[in-house]
């Protein structure tokens, strides 16, 4: 045994010297840089091993190429991202667990020996990566330069400069970037008489953002706003957002809390009122206090309730956090009672409009009383975020003027834009916009009527004066709402998203109200990303537009993209799009198309003033594909010169044209300034041979990857030739994309009969079954009650125990194992178990150590190997919550499941069972469980019962799967877990065939990336062939 490092770390792996030699494994030339916290590290020797690592996955053989190192320290081996990567090894710091393949085990205590980290030179890109990286999550906060403010403020004279400069260096330590303390009493937190303290377990953090947010606690807690705290009853989870000026958002999950507060409502102004007194100003002065709530502090019961737990302790907030229901009103509130008497000053929670209609002295001075309560009151402002003495800025998503309020008209753009519709397809489109904010626009239908008439299926297509008249009032209607709409700040924003192969749509609303739209064609490299590309571009440039309105907030972002909702972001474009999403925050949803009924329009509907790239012709789509359209491009087969070429080089075509002169034809097409012959049959171009398959291909790829019918029926809209439809099934069955993404309905191989377990005491099946919940009053609340079981069945004589789990620890598993069954009962020859629970270390430990006892794990590979423990679980759960329901009223609430337990198990022991004829305490006692008869085991009945159920199970299963005989050296696909993620692959592959086995299994071979191989063993059932 080899003591191992997994360093997610180190960039490759290494093994000791020592262990080389003792192994005589053969070495190779193989000079390497490393670099460690103590110097540079030289290795000049590879070698290639083969191990597993026991505690994952005994069965699984690695081969892989190790650098050979004098000395690891501690360590024998250190296995780096190239094995953890190649192998979805995945170290989990959010659980303290390592999970790989379905198993989990939990981190070991490395009994404080100092753990040596190596790393390769990395080359340069990947170094500016992790620089850019560290710049976004080390967070930032300075004083700020006020005479920098000052300068680059050009709409000012440079003597109005420096009276402004003047003003605010008056008040320096206001501008300090530190956190003020607002000189008033703290800020306790009321709640309901019947509140429960809620606790929850730490939400994990990426390993890339935990240096940032021990970071951000240190600074938090050097600031006053947080104390690190060693108990609690309450306890929120926390985590943070990088922000894209190099600080972090720090947001805590209050909302337990939040449903025990007793909320004292303080008038939030209305954004439409606050505006409508805001015309007519010369000087307007927006001023951002910086960590507004941080200002106010909390009295010691307050500080209690505000408890955050992290996955390396727990903090109390000593100052009023973001995310509590109320904080919002009692800092406007205090805002309010600051601010009192200044007329001309604007309050919206933290941020300030002071607005004057006199002289720029006049605007200083009044600025002046307003920075001197500021100060006095004990805050502090942000001032990089702050504009001082405008004539126009933008406040609360509007624009302010002196000649009024102007909302943004990017909010309405992308409905003015739209282009008059040239059929009914895409009128509908627009009135499906129109009717899905029904609600709103009452007039709609009086407006809408004669485009409704047009949309008839017996209307003629004639579109005149009135259709352009009607259609253009509509959208100045739903320009003109939509340009008065408010947002509403402390309410979510609702984003919906879409994107067509040519156009991007969104609509960003609240309560199904719009607030503003948007919509842009793609250029033409935009039109060559994958769908999953384009829809994340949607998302990304809509937030970006309206940045202003959406930065800071709460956003649902809904997509009829599902693989965005997931985390299989495996492009360097996706990933870097990702991260400017994590600055936003956004909760990403799924909806179904027909639900995306506004964004869907907008990323079709035709748009003014752009090049209408939707409707494009062959030729102008091979423009797309060529930086010259004289050349062949490679990755588009469709060009009309390259058809034209290839038709005259194929001999079987010109011949078939000869032999059949009044099927084919000859037409012209125009490619750029030329004219080029093509042969044509039933006004379908005829392919030639040379092309055929390349067109399949791209096709199949284009069109997101449609089935045989499919992808046969739109290439035949244009195209035709002879075994068009063997060409087209060669293609797509033989598609690598389609194998690892669709389900695979066919099976193949027969699969051979499984010997009957007849030999009592001879195994013993184990797993763990839970949570179960159970609700129950107690003193008129309701309460929850959880339960874990390990369950333990011989399957020979069907014998069953059950037994609660208190607490899901390794130790208390194995010494409930060794408690309830091996003390009791016969110790069995081999033990099957569940590979997948972490908790099962310890008791593989167990069996090998004190017992001898083989270990048999089963897995998703053979899926089958714990069947009559799985069907017994089937009922247990049946019979638990009856037994539940039916003695709830004389439960024991200190111990509520012995009882239950024990008398699940006696009912499963003293059940006949179909298979046997007999119950359990019949085949191991010889004697019935319920009466004083004796009992008489036939086990060669028993034997052939169960051997003719087996067979009658297995050729029922057999008349599914086709016949194939799988050879050593084939290529397989192997079927991915059924719980495994949305967006997931189906199958993963290809893996060759190493060794065939006479029980429905075979061992595969995969290569990995870095050159290294695994072997596992696979059941038939899980695999199918692989088609090259």
């Amino acid at each position: 045994m080899l003591r191992a490092l997994l360093d997610s770390g180190g960039s490759s792996s290494l093994m000791t010297e020592r262990f080389t030699k003792k192994l005589r494994l053969k070495k190779t030339s193989s000079k390497q840089v490393w670099t460690m916290p103590g110097g540079a590290l030289n290795t000049s020797t590879k070698c290639q091993a083969a191990f597993t690592i026991p505690e994952l996955h005994e069965n699984c053989l690695i081969s892989w190429d190790l650098y050979v190192a004098p000395n690891l320290g501690a360590y024998d081996m250190i296995l780096g991202r190239d094995v953890l990567t190649d192998l979805g090894i995945d170290i989990r710091f959010s659980t303290n667990t390592v999970y790989w393949d379905g198993a989990e085990i939990p981190m070991k205590d490395r009994d404080a020996v100092q753990t040596e980290s190596f790393h390769l030179n990395d080359p340069a890109a990947i170094e500016d990566a992790a620089d850019r990286l560290k710049s976004i999550l080390d967070a930032k906060y300075e004083a700020a330069n006020l005479r920098d403010i000052c300068d680059k403020s050009m709409h000012l004279e440079p003597h109005e400069q420096e009276q402004l400069y003047a003003l605010l260096n008056k008040y320096e330590t206001l501008f300090d970037g530190t956190l003020g303390n607002w000189q008033a009493n703290e800020f306790g937190i009321d709640i309901k008489p019947d509140a429960e303290p809620y606790h929850v377990r730490a939400f994990p953090i990426p390993r890339a953002h935990t240096d940032a947010i021990k970071l951000e606690v240190e600074r938090l807690c050097e600031l006053g706003v947080l104390k690190k705290v060693n108990r609690s009853e309450w306890a929120a989870p926390t985590f943070i957002i990088p922000k894209k000026d190099g600080s972090v958002r720090f947001i805590s999950d209050f909302r337990e809390l939040n449903k025990w507060i007793k909320r004292k409502p303080y008038p939030i102004p209305k954004i439409q009122d606050l505006l409508l007194k805001l015309e007519g100003f010369q000087y307007a002065t927006s001023l951002d206090l910086n960590m507004g709530y941080y200002h106010i502090e909390l009295n010691p019961d307050a500080k209690k309730l505000c408890t955050i737990v992290l996955p390396f302790g727990k903090y109390e907030y000593q100052r009023l956090p973001m995310g509590l229901c109320n904080s919002p009103d009692i800092f406007q509130e205090k805002m309010s009672e600051l601010m009192v008497g200044l007329e001309f000053i604007k309050t919206y929670i933290d941020d300030l409009l002071c607005t004057t209609s006199s002289t720029f002295a006049d605007h200083l001075g009044k600025l002046d009383q307003v920075l001197e309560r500021l100060q006095s009151a004990g805050l502090k402002v942000n001032a990089t975020k702050s504009f001082f003495a405008r004539h126009e800025l933008e406040y609360l998503g509007y624009w302010i003027t002196r000649d009024g309020i102007q909302p943004l008209t990017a909010k309405v753009e992308a409905i003015q834009r739209i282009a008059e519709p040239k059929n009914k397809r895409e009128l509908c489109r627009f009135i499906g916009i129109v009717n899905y904010y029904r609600d709103m626009w009452i007039r709609r239908s009086h407006i809408l009527a004669p485009l409704a008439r047009l949309t008839s299926k017996d209307a003629k297509w004639v579109w005149g004066d009135l259709e352009s008249k009607c259609f253009q009032k509509m959208k100045n209607v739903i320009a003109r709402e939509t340009l008065l709409a408010y947002p509403d700040f402390n309410q979510p924003f609702d984003i919906h998203t879409d994107a067509s192969h040519t156009q991007l749509g969104a609509v960003i609303s609240q309560n199904n109200k719009p607030i503003a739209f948007y919509s842009r064609k793609l250029n033409p490299a935009q039109t060559r990303y994958t769908t999953t590309e384009r829809e994340l571009l949607s998302i990304v440039e809509t937030l970006k537009e309206f940045c202003n309105i959406l930065l800071g907030q709460q956003i649902v972002v809904y997509t009829d993209h599902k693989n965005l909702t997931c985390k299989n972001f495996n492009t360097e474009r996706v990933m870097r799009w990702r991260l400017l999403l994590e600055e936003y925050g956004p909760e990403l949803r799924y909806i179904k198309g027909e639900s995306n009924v506004v964004a869907d329009a907008l990323s079709r509907l035709d748009l003014n003033n752009n090049e209408p790239y939707e409707q494009m012709s062959i030729e102008a789509t091979a423009e797309l594909y060529a930086e010259d359209p004289e050349d062949f491009p490679e990755n588009f087969p469709l060009s009309i010169r390259q058809i034209a070429f290839e038709q005259g080089k194929d001999a079987v075509l010109q011949a078939q044209v000869l032999k059949n002169p009044s099927r084919y034809v000859t037409k012209s097409h125009k490619h750029g300034d030329k004219s080029y012959d093509l042969i044509v049959r039933d006004d379908k171009i005829v392919l030639p041979r040379a092309l055929q398959r390349k067109a399949v291909e791209w096709y199949h790829t284009m069109l997101a990857h449609p089935g045989e019918t499919r992808t046969e029926l739109t290439i035949g809209q244009h195209y035709c030739w002879k075994g068009m439809r063997t060409t087209v099934q060669s293609v797509c069955g033989r598609c690598p994309t389609c194998q690892e993404m669709k389900k695979q309905f066919r099976k193949y191989g027969k699969l051979p009969p499984k010997e009957p377990e007849v030999i009592p005491w001879y195994t013993l099946c184990i797993d763990l079954i839970g949570p179960y919940s159970f609700d129950v009053k107690v003193k008129g609340h309701k309460k929850t009650i959880i339960l874990h079981c390990l369950t333990m069945i011989d399957p020979a004589t069907g014998w069953f125990e059950i037994v609660e789990v208190p607490e899901k620890r390794a130790d208390i598993i194995a010494n409930l194992l060794e408690q309830q069954w091996l003390m009791r009962y016969p110790w069995p020859t081999q033990v099957v178990l569940d590979r997948g629970h972490k908790f099962m270390a310890e008791v593989r430990t167990l069996l090998k150590d004190e017992y001898s006892i083989t270990r048999k794990p089963i897995t998703m590979q053979n899926p089958q190997a714990n069947a009559m423990l799985e069907r017994a679980h089937q009922m247990l759960h049946q019979m638990i919550r009856t037994f539940w329901v039916q003695d709830q009223d004389d439960i024991d609430l200190d111990d509520p499941f012995t009882g239950i337990l024990a008398a699940i198990g006696f009912a499963m022991r003293a059940t006949v069972h179909t298979t046997t004829r007999a119950t359990p305490s019949q085949l191991v006692f010889s004697h019935d469980a319920m009466h004083n008869v004796g009992f008489k085991a036939d086990w060669q009945y028993i034997k052939d019962r169960k051997q003719k159920l087996i067979l009658q199970n297995n050729k029922r299963e057999n008349a599914t799967r086709l016949p194939h005989a799988y050879q050593v050296g084939d290529l397989v696909k192997v079927r991915q877990d059924p719980n495994r993620k949305h967006g997931q692959d189906q199958y993963t592959g290809p893996l060759r065939i190493e060794r065939l086995y006479d029980n429905g299994t075979v061992k595969l071979r995969q290569d990995t990336a870095h050159g290294g191989a695994v072997y596992q063993t696979w059941n038939l059932r899980n695999i199918s062939p692989y088609k090259a």
